[in-house]
């Protein structure tokens, strides 16, 4: 084992040791805030594996892997990717109304086009 891992795995079993220290380590990363996206019984996760956002958000691995060739915000490449998750829930609420967006037109074209009909 290298002596970051080893340094690592003691400071989180230190961490886990002593809930004080963890609370001030969370204060201090700023994780456990929820953010409106996580339900409050899960803590807040910076990065996720492709699998890990899928079951998050309840959508398929195949649909995470198409939003990211979509431009779903990610770090790394290849078996290290991970999913920025504030950034990648950031993006999916701007998509999201684009979509509405896109409906909106779409029905607006149908009654542009009922009406002319009509005449």
């Amino acid at each position: 084992m290298s002596i970051a891992r080893e340094l690592l795995m003691g400071m989180l079993d230190a961490i886990d040791a002593d809930p004080a220290l963890a609370a001030r380590v969370r204060a201090v990363l700023g994780v456990g805030v929820t953010t409106g996206e996580v339900p409050a019984h899960e803590p807040e996760i910076l990065y996720a594996t492709a699998a890990q956002y899928a079951e998050r958000h309840a959508v398929s691995l195949r649909t995470v892997r198409t939003w990211i060739s979509d431009g779903l915000p990610c770090v790394g490449d290849g078996r290290t990717r991970r999913v920025d998750v504030r950034a990648a829930d950031a993006w999916r609420r701007a998509r999201a109304g684009g979509d509405d967006a896109m409906a909106e037109r779409a029905r607006r074209d149908a009654a542009r086009e009922t009406a002319r009909r009509a005449l």
